[in-house]
């Protein structure tokens, strides 16, 4: 069995909440993908920093792909990779 989470928190403190999913068997690129869509789905217009380990699917060309796409809204910062769901204005 394996696990994917999230932890989710305001600065303040107020209203954490932990966001997790198990499923039988290893993490792939697919199934990272879906726990990030079902992700972008509880916080919403929220950001989110997502540190990633040493899984290979954490780094595979679908995954690179999908971090780059404008539906994601995700922009990498080194070992950790912030999700918005929602563009910014620079």
């Amino acid at each position: 069995m394996s696990i994917c989470a999230a932890i989710g928190y305001r600065w303040d403190g107020r209203r954490s909440r932990l966001f997790f999913q198990t499923r039988e068997g290893s993490y792939n690129t697919e199934s990272l993908i879906a726990f990030l869509d079902d992700l972008k789905r509880h916080v919403r217009r929220q950001k989110a920093i997502l540190v990633w380990d040493g899984l290979p699917a954490h780094k595979s060309r679908a995954m690179q792909e999908y971090l780059s796409t404008a539906s994601a809204r995700l922009a990498h910062r080194g070992a950790a990779t912030r999700l918005c769901t929602r563009p910014e204005s620079h």
